[in-house]
């Protein structure tokens, strides 16, 4: 009997080491991957490129106007668009992609094995799938749509960091040249 109950002791403290780790990896709103999470996988990604150079892209998303959404429909609303774009992004992803929510609004796609054209295609799937959107929260149409900064890892990045910061500059390029659409960091245009 002492051994039943020790494993039991041990099943329900297995239980609860997995639901701890479920909850450190997984943003309780969205189910996206945490911030750290994405950085785990994403230097994982790194590490598996550099050994067979097979590419690896990431596209920084940013829900376009969120503020006002949640200025004008309420935080409710807001959570309801962001649990929504996330499904949506999350149907149109492989199995090997991932993503990650990096803080309020904005996301980051990595794309296992992708170089900058497959990236591209992706990312403007995404984009007109979100812009086709409706939500509908307390009765209210919740049209949406969001902007797409696309980079692709480089040989000069010494590390994934580089390849995000340019993946934000095309991401700010987007937004700044009207919202709803898609822009690869220029450096990807010139290397392929």
């Amino acid at each position: 009997k002492d051994q039943l109950d020790l494993f039991g002791v041990l099943a329900q403290l297995m239980a609860e080491q997995i639901e701890l780790r479920q909850i450190a990896t997984t943003d309780s709103l969205t189910g996206a991957l945490t911030r750290r999470a994405f950085e785990v996988e994403i230097t994982r990604e790194c590490r598996r490129n550099s050994r067979y150079q097979h590419g690896l892209s990431v596209i920084a998303v940013d829900v376009d106007h969120f503020k006002k959404i949640n200025d004008n429909y309420g935080h409710g609303a807001g959570d309801l668009v962001l649990k929504d774009v996330v499904a949506q992004i999350t149907q149109n992803l492989r199995e090997v992609d991932f993503l990650g929510r990096m803080g309020g609004e904005e996301f980051v796609v990595g794309l296992p094995e992708t170089g900058v054209d497959g990236a591209r295609i992706v990312a403007e799937r995404l984009r007109e799938t979100i812009a086709g959107m409706a939500i509908i929260s307390n009765g209210d149409r919740i049209n949406v749509t969001a902007s797409f900064g696309i980079a692709t890892l480089s040989r000069a990045d010494s590390d994934w960091k580089e390849m995000l910061g340019r993946a934000d500059v095309a991401l700010y390029q987007a937004k700044q040249e009207g919202r709803n659409r898609c822009v690869c960091h220029q450096a990807e245009l010139e290397l392929f």
